[in-house]
C-alpha cells in the first residue's frame, strides 16, 4: 500500500509556510536537538558537507510519518506532553528547505511544495535506520554554536 503524507494546518497559514518558517540558525539547531532528545536519543552526530547538513540520532525513530507535516500536532506520549508541553513545530523549523528524512525502513523527501500542502510519498528505504537521519541544505552548523545550544540537553553531540 502506498503511503503519502501531507502538511496539515489552516489553509491560510499553509500558503505562507515557506515565508513563516525560515527561523534562525540557532532556532533550527535547538528544535532539531530537542526533537532528538524527546525521542530518547543519547547521541546526535552532525555532519557539514558540501552545503548539506546531516543530523543522525540514536532515538526511537519515527513511527508515524504523517505526524511530520502536521503543524501543531505531535506524537509525544502523555508524560512528555505534561512535562514539556511541546508546540509541535518539529521539522517545520526547516521549511522551506528540501528535507530528506530516513527512519526505520522508510524515507520521505519533503520539497518546498510539500511544506505548503502538496502530498508527498513515503517510500521504503533500502537500509534500516535506527533512530532518525535528516539531510538538508543550510548554513554551517559550527561546533561552537551547536555546543553552546546543546549544553543543557543531556545529549552527546558531535559535529
Amino acid at each position: 500500500m502506498q503511503e503519502t503524507i501531507c502538511a496539515k494546518v489552516s489553509e491560510r497559514l499553509l500558503t505562507k509556510a515557506s515565508r513563516l518558517f525560515t527561523g534562525t540558525l540557532e532556532g533550527r539547531i535547538i528544535e532539531i536537538l530537542q526533537n532528538s532528545r524527546r525521542a530518547g536519543a543519547t547521541h546526535v552526530n552532525i555532519v557539514n558537507k558540501d552545503g548539506f547538513i546531516t543530523v543522525c540520532d540514536n532515538g526511537s525513530g519515527i513511527d508515524d510519518f504523517s505526524k511530520l507535516l502536521n503543524l501543531g500536532d505531535s506524537d509525544w506520549d502523555d508524560s512528555m506532553e505534561q512535562s514539556e508541553d511541546p508546540a509541535g513545530v518539529g521539522v517545520f523549523c526547516l521549511a522551506p528547505r528540501e528535507l530528506t528524512i530516513l527512519s526505520g525502513s522508510r524515507k520521505v523527501c519533503i520539497t518546498e511544495s510539500a511544506w505548503t500542502g502538496q502530498p508527498t510519498e513515503v517510500v521504503q528505504n533500502g537500509d534500516f535506520v535506527k533512530g532518525t537521519i535528516l539531510i538538508f541544505k543550510d548554513d554551517l552548523w559550527k561546533f561552537d554554536t551547536v555546543e553552546k545550544l546543546a549544553v543543557f540537553s543531556g545529549l552527546i553531540v558531535t559535529v
